[in-house]
C-alpha cells in the first residue's frame, strides 16, 4: 500500500481545483532534476514513458523503446465472472478465496 499527494499543474490564471487540467507536466530544474506533476491514474503508462523520454534526453542516455505498452497490469484477467463478488481481484480472485479458507465468503 502507498500514499502520497498528486500535485496539480496549476495554470497562470487562477482556477478552482476541480477545474484544473489533469494533464501532466514535466519540469527540469537547472541542476537537472526531472519532476513530473499532475496527471491522471488512467494515463500512468504515458506519464512514465514521457518522463523516461525526458530523462534520456536531459541525461544523454541511450534512447530505449518502452516495453510496457502491451504489458498487462497485475491482476489482469481476460475471463471475468462479474457475478462473482471477488471478480474485481481479477486473476488474484482464486488466491483471495484460498486465503479466506476456500469456502463461502
Amino acid at each position: 500500500m502507498w500514499a502520497g499527494l498528486r500535485p496539480l499543474a496549476k495554470p497562470e490564471k487562477s482556477e478552482k481545483t476541480k477545474e484544473i487540467s489533469r494533464n501532466h507536466k514535466i519540469m527540469v530544474s537547472p541542476s537537472g532534476l526531472v519532476t513530473i506533476l499532475g496527471g491522471k491514474w488512467t494515463t500512468y503508462r504515458r506519464m512514465g514513458e514521457d518522463v523516461v523520454d525526458r530523462l534520456e534526453k536531459v541525461k544523454g542516455w541511450t534512447v530505449t523503446e518502452s516495453v510496457t505498452r502491451k504489458l498487462p497490469v497485475h491482476g489482469a484477467s481476460v475471463k471475468l465472472d462479474d457475478s462473482d463478488p471477488l471478480y474485481f481481484y481479477g486473476s488474484d480472485a482464486s488466491a483471495v478465496k484460498n486465503l479466506a479458507g476456500g469456502g463461502k465468503y
